[in-house]
């Protein structure tokens, strides 16, 4: 009989130290999922920070890039328009040139400005 008594009491102690140990792993395992819990919001707020920072850098990017554009345009515009209005005034002082010229009011030298010769 004493030997059943040991065997049972050997049998509770082990029924009592798994049940301890199941506990003990259920407790780390429920810590571990709290973890990776609070990581993956923490990644999920994260992320959605980097989305609205991105959004709004392209919402504000979007504008500024029209308006470079619009800027461009108008550049080349008006530099078309220059170069044409430079066009004809460079035509129009090469035949004033050549009229003052050919009248002899104007000394015609190479590589230098108008001179005046006479009034």
């Amino acid at each position: 009989m004493n030997a059943l008594v040991n065997v049972f009491s050997n049998s509770k102690i082990l029924l009592i130290g798994l049940v301890a140990a199941i506990f003990i792993g259920q407790s780390l395992y429920i810590k571990y999922i709290s973890s990776e819990l609070e990581n993956t919001e923490q990644r999920e707020k994260k992320v959605k920070e980097e989305k609205e920072s991105l959004q709004l850098a392209f919402d504000t990017a979007v504008p500024e890039y029209e308006r470079q554009l619009d800027f461009e345009r108008s550049k080349a515009v008006f530099e078309t328009n220059t170069l044409k209005e430079k066009e004809k005034v460079l035509k129009a002082t090469s035949k004033v040139k050549e009229e003052v010229v050919k009248r002899g009011e104007i000394k015609d030298e190479e590589n230098s400005n108008f001179t005046i010769t006479s009034f």
